[in-house]
């Protein structure tokens, strides 16, 4: 993604071009490779942009976040870090019914942070990422309770009609 990318973006979205804004889009568009906290991302503007205040970065960031330009990504208990998300990665997330195997897709934003910490920790550029994960949907759940209540139900009459 590219810094003019961003800038219309924002302006799309019309949010005003300050220098801020722009300041903050450039770094962390030159730091795309990086996972960067934003103390990190303040402490190199602060070197060509002294005006700059550390909430103008951390409201920056959340506003880049928010219109999903940047990822926001916390590994353990470790300081929250930011990056530029990655376009050209292929994401594909499902979750899958163990019961009736319905299917279904998850947004790519929840992979796409951890996607660019491995490739942050294992130095691969990472084009495609296949998740699927199981379990059992809210309406064979629904449908289990009701059968388990029915035959709970059911045994107890018999208990008491044998008494």
């Amino acid at each position: 993604m590219t810094i003019r990318k961003i800038l219309e973006t924002l302006a799309q979205h019309r949010y005003r071009l300050t220098w801020q804004r722009w300041a903050v889009a450039a770094a962390v568009v030159v730091n795309q490779d990086r996972l960067l906290t934003a103390e990190e991302l303040y402490a190199q503007l602060k070197k060509d942009y002294p005006d700059i205040g550390l909430a103008t970065v951390y409201r920056t960031l959340d506003l880049l976040v928010d219109l999903g330009l940047v990822d926001r990504v916390q590994v353990g208990e470790g300081p929250t870090k930011y990056s530029l998300r990655n376009a050209d990665v292929e994401v594909h997330q499902h979750l899958v019914c163990e019961c009736c195997g319905e299917e279904t897709p998850l947004d790519d934003k929840h992979l796409e942070p951890l996607c660019k910490h491995l490739s942050h920790i294992s130095g691969y550029q990472i084009s495609e990422i296949h998740v699927r994960v199981t379990g059992i949907c809210p309406r064979c759940r629904t449908a289990a309770r009701q059968g388990a209540g029915r035959s709970a139900t059911g045994g107890d009459q018999a208990a008491t009609a044998a008494r």
